[in-house]
């Protein structure tokens, strides 16, 4: 898909501004880790370089983004697409993959290529058998990196605990505490009990930006070498009472962000061109941070289109930030939701592509 960048920059047809793209500059390739060799991942990028086209990936948040229960016919369509076009869709989400792996055995879900799950913190790779047998392999490299972060879950955990105490009684209404008290109260007190070795986890409530950003700025102050990311809390505020704006939030603390694996997978994968999509908080980043272009998709949160509007001029439709980053926003009123908004803009590129290349064989046989 990245062939299409060109033609942006030519054809004003779609109102798209001009945009260069990062595989114009050449890297080095880099050696794929362990678990990416023999993968579906490296096959497909195998059959798009075989084919004479630039590596191009999609990156994408599940729920409410490439999955949303009303839309499931067009979630299977961007899966049935990407496969037999043989480009790679990898699902970076706030799930961990026991999670994920559960909903794909049920049907309700494709297999991705790869599933950066528990915020983008464990990554799973597919490969498949010569008999159809498909199955993940955890990327091990990609762990120890995060070990070798300064990550140490227990000294984290027990400022996380004080956090929750200081701020219960600074500013009890936030209610502020670990998504599960008692298994983080077992595992500081040495039981041998399973928490996210590279995420901690806690709700809070909060009806105003101005609560939002002083949980911000307590993560800033106590944990500084690592990050907070905050979403709204989905499940729970669907069902609030209208004009309640009293809304439940998440708050996760980590070595890296969704921006981060995103730039890692292009890195080591060697992803010449990729889409990204999101509609919530702890997508802001790999929104705004990663790819070519990205795709704010209609029914997003309030979080991360005032994250996409402080960075563009236009309400809606595709626009141009510094010289090569392209994003794409929906209407407000819009009802194209999640994956429909990811089908609008692949077919879009798609359309460009087919342009540019009938013009460039033109040009050649004129040459």
């Amino acid at each position: 898909m990245s062939d299409q960048i060109s033609e942006i920059s030519q054809g004003q047809q779609e109102n798209i501004p001009p945009v260069k793209t990062r595989a114009e500059v050449k890297q080095p390739e880099k050696q794929l880790p362990k678990a990416f060799i023999g993968s579906e991942f490296q096959k497909m990028k195998d059959h798009q370089k075989e084919a004479g086209k630039q590596f191009s990936v999609l990156f994408t948040d599940i729920d409410n983004t490439f999955y949303r229960s009303n839309r499931s016919d067009a979630s299977q369509k961007i899966a049935d697409g990407a496969y037999e076009a043989g480009y790679p869709i990898v699902a970076v989400t706030g799930n961990d993959y026991g999670v994920v792996i559960k909903r794909i055995e049920s049907g309700e879900l494709p297999y991705f290529q790869v599933i950066a799950g528990s915020v983008g913190t464990e990554m799973w790779v597919l490969h498949e058998d010569s008999d159809g047998t498909k199955s993940y392999i955890k990327d091990e490299e990609f762990a120890t990196q995060l070990h070798g972060s300064g990550y140490e879950r227990k000294p984290l955990s027990s400022l996380g605990k004080k956090m929750v105490e200081d701020l219960s009684l600074e500013m009890p209404d936030l209610k502020i505490d670990f998504q599960n008290p008692d298994l983080e109260q077992q595992f500081l007190d040495g039981e041998l009990v399973q928490v996210q070795p590279f995420k901690m986890s806690f709700y809070f409530y909060a009806d105003n930006p101005f609560q939002i950003n002083a949980i911000y700025t307590q993560v800033q102050n106590r944990f500084p070498r690592q990050k907070g990311v905050i979403c709204e809390e989905i499940g729970y505020n669907s069902q609030l009472p209208q004009g309640d704006n009293k809304k439940k939030y998440c708050l996760d603390i980590l070595p890296v962000t969704k921006a981060d694996v995103v730039k890692h997978i292009i890195e080591v994968g060697g992803v010449e061109f990729a889409v990204v999509a999101g509609d919530s908080g702890n997508d802001t980043e790999m929104l705004t941070g990663s790819g070519d272009v990205s795709i704010l998709v209609g029914g997003a949160k309030p979080e991360a289109k005032e994250a996409i509007d402080s960075l563009t001029d236009s309400q809606s439709g595709f626009s141009k930030v510094g010289d090569k980053k392209l994003y794409y926003k929906e209407k407000d009123n819009t009802n194209r939701l999640g994956p429909e908004s990811i089908i609008k803009v692949v077919r879009t590129l798609q359309r460009l592509e087919r342009r540019f290349r009938n013009q460039s064989t033109s040009q050649d046989m004129e040459d």
